[in-house]
C-alpha cells in the first residue's frame, strides 16, 4: 500500500497561515528555509512538519534544505496571503482533486455518506498511516476540514461527510442521457425525412389534387414550380443528395456516442435504404412521364391526321374547300 503524507498536528487555520507565510517569505521567487517562513507567521515548530504533505500535494518543491513554491503552490499561497479566499479554494480544489489519496477517499464515500468517527480510521488506513502514532488522527481530521473547505467533500444534515450533491446529481443525470440522445435522433430522423422528400421533388405530407392523375398534375405544372430559380432539376437533385448525405454523416457521428450507438446505427441504415428507394422511385417516375408525353404526342398527331383526312374526303365546292384549308392552317399556326 502506498504511503501518503498528511498534515501533522495542525489545524486548518494554521495550515492556511503557513501557506500564506511561504508566499510572504518570497518562496515563489526563490527557495526559502522554514525559518524564513516562521518569521512571517505566528507559529514556529509546526512549519517544518507540513513540508512533506505540501510536497506530495504539489505545493512545494524541495531544494536540499530549502523549499520553493511551485506554480500551483504560488497561486494557492498567494491567494491566501492576499485574502482572496474563493480563488484560494479553487486552487486548493484543483490540487486536491489531482492527488491520488483523494481518489481513495472519494471511493470510500461513493456509495454512502459517513460520519467522521468511522471515516478517520478508513482514511488513515488507505493513507498508510498508523492512528497510534502521534498527530495522525489530528492530521486526518484537518485533511477532512481541508476537503470540506475546498469543496471536494461536504456534509449532509446529519454532519456526515459525502461527495458534493451537485456532483452526485450530475452523475445521476448521466442516466437520462439515453432519453436525450433518442430525442436528438428523432429530430435528425425528421430532418432526413424532409431531405428525402425534397430529393424526390415532393413536400412532406403533400397530398395529390383530388381527381387528378400523376400525369395530369405533372403536365399542368409550370417549370418554375418544380425547380428553384437559377437551378436545374439536376442541380436540385445534387443538392438534395448532399443534404441527405450531410444528415447521414451527422447520424454516423452520433452513432459513435456511448449513449445510443445501436439506435443511431440502425437509423443510418434505414436512411440509406430510404434514399435508395427514393432515387429508384424518382427514376421510375421520370420514365413514366416520358412515356406519357410520348403517348400524348402520338395521340395528338393521330387526331390531326384524321381531321385532315376527313376534310380531304369531303365532297364540297372548291371555294368551301379552300376556306376549310385556311381554317385548319390558322388552327395549326395558333397551336
Amino acid at each position: 500500500m502506498t504511503r501518503h503524507d498528511i498534515p501533522k498536528g495542525v489545524s486548518l487555520d494554521t495550515l492556511h497561515e503557513i501557506l500564506a507565510g511561504w508566499s510572504d517569505a518570497g518562496a515563489a521567487e526563490e527557495p526559502q528555509y522554514t525559518a524564513d517562513v516562521e518569521a512571517e507567521t505566528s507559529v514556529s515548530d509546526v512549519v517544518g512538519r507540513q513540508t512533506r504533505f505540501l510536497e506530495e500535494l504539489g505545493v512545494l518543491e524541495p531544494h536540499k534544505q530549502r523549499h520553493e513554491l511551485t506554480d500551483a503552490g504560488s497561486a494557492l499561497a498567494g491567494a491566501l496571503a492576499e485574502g482572496e479566499e474563493e480563488r484560494a479554494k479553487g486552487q486548493a480544489r484543483e490540487l486536491l482533486s489531482e492527488w491520488e489519496l483523494t481518489d481513495d477517499v472519494r471511493g470510500i464515500l461513493e456509495e454512502n455518506p459517513m460520519d467522521g468517527e468511522k471515516l478517520v480510521p478508513l482514511v488513515a488506513g488507505v493513507a498508510g498511516q498508523d492512528l497510534e502514532t502521534s498527530r495522525v488522527e489530528t492530521g486526518v481530521t484537518t485533511l477532512f476540514d481541508l476537503y470540506e473547505w475546498a469543496g471536494v467533500l461536504e456534509r449532509d444534515a446529519d454532519g456526515r461527510y459525502r461527495l458534493p450533491a451537485a456532483e452526485t446529481a450530475a452523475e445521476e443525470g448521466d442516466l437520462d442521457t439515453e432519453a436525450v440522445t433518442q430525442e436528438a435522433v428523432a429530430e435528425i430522423a425528421e430532418y432526413v425525412a424532409r431531405e428525402i422528400a425534397a430529393e424526390t421533388g415532393g413536400e412532406e405530407g403533400e397530398e395529390p389534387t383530388e381527381g387528378a392523375t400523376p400525369s395530369e398534375s405533372e403536365s399542368t405544372a409550370e417549370p418554375n414550380e418544380t425547380a428553384k430559380e437559377g437551378e436545374t432539376p439536376e442541380s436540385e437533385e445534387i443538392h438534395g443528395e448532399e443534404n441527405a448525405d450531410a444528415a447521414e454523416s451527422e447520424l454516423a457521428t452520433l452513432a459513435d456516442a456511448e449513449d445510443a450507438p445501436e439506435l443511431v446505427a440502425e437509423l443510418v441504415d434505414a436512411t440509406e435504404e430510404a434514399k435508395e428507394a427514393a432515387r429508384d422511385a424518382e427514376a421510375a417516375a421520370e420514365e413514366a412521364r416520358s412515356a406519357a408525353e410520348a403517348v400524348s404526342g402520338d395521340a395528338e398527331v393521330g387526331e390531326k391526321a384524321e381531321s385532315h383526312a376527313i376534310s380531304l374526303d369531303l365532297d364540297v365546292d372548291p371555294e368551301d374547300l379552300e376556306a376549310i384549308v385556311q381554317g385548319v392552317r390558322r388552327g395549326l399556326t395558333e397551336e
